[in-house]
């Protein structure tokens, strides 16, 4: 239903993801997720770079599932060479968190 408005204006869904994942409430950051997972290829660097910044956030530990798996949807069906990729960066990090999320990032 949202996914052609996530291809046609991808800038404007970017900037209501942002304020859906600013809400307290859980299910607005889950619809922000499902979004994030919708957008087109053209801004998968956008959105691996919210799934890094928000998993980084301590208090959202247990939104964690749901932004793993939604949020990267598009990305692991469209070029899950570059995801891989991506995972594979984290795993390689100093950082043991990073690894946590390459590992939670390979569940479908």
């Amino acid at each position: 239903m949202l996914t052609p408005f996530c291809d046609e204006s991808p800038e404007l869904i970017l900037k209501i993801i942002d304020c859906l994942w600013d809400e307290p409430e859980v299910e607005m950051r889950e619809l922000a997720t499902q979004l994030l997972g919708r957008l087109p290829q053209s801004h998968f660097k956008e959105v691996i770079h919210r799934i890094l910044d928000w998993s980084m956030i301590e208090s959202d530990a247990e939104l964690l599932p749901f932004l793993h798996k939604n949020a990267s949807t598009t990305i692991r069906q469209e070029a899950p060479d570059q995801w891989l990729a991506v995972l594979n960066s984290w795993n390689s990090a100093s950082e043991p968190w990073l690894a946590k999320l390459a590992i939670d990032g390979t569940i479908p």
